[in-house]
């Protein structure tokens, strides 16, 4: 096995911003990434949430969240990025379908 393979992709478009002295990095997703981020979450989330352990708790932002997670995400939407209204479409289609998604 070779374990020297990497894969290089991007995470967004990351953009500095400033808003009242404070930094931020915005990640521009596009509105279709965002569906599948936070549909994924939901149905991660459902599939482990029985397990107790560091790396899942890791796995769902550490000691944030996923409301807060959902907030921020909203916010930096809001106030940095454009085409707003299809961003925060698909992140509530995303949140919804991984609900509806059916867990066997």
């Amino acid at each position: 096995m070779n374990t020297n393979i990497k894969l290089i992709h991007n995470l967004g478009n990351n953009v500095p911003k400033t808003f009242l002295g404070r930094h931020y990095i915005i990640s521009n997703y596009p509105a279709f990434r965002l569906y599948y981020i936070f549909r994924n979450n939901i149905i991660i989330k459902r599939l482990y949430s029985n397990l107790n352990t560091p790396e899942i708790d890791e796995y769902f932002h550490g000691v944030i969240s996923f409301h807060a997670f959902f907030a921020v995400y909203i916010k930096r939407i809001i106030l940095f990025e454009g085409k707003k209204l299809p961003k925060i479409a698909s992140i509530v289609r995303g949140i919804i379908n991984g609900f509806l998604y059916k867990i066997e």
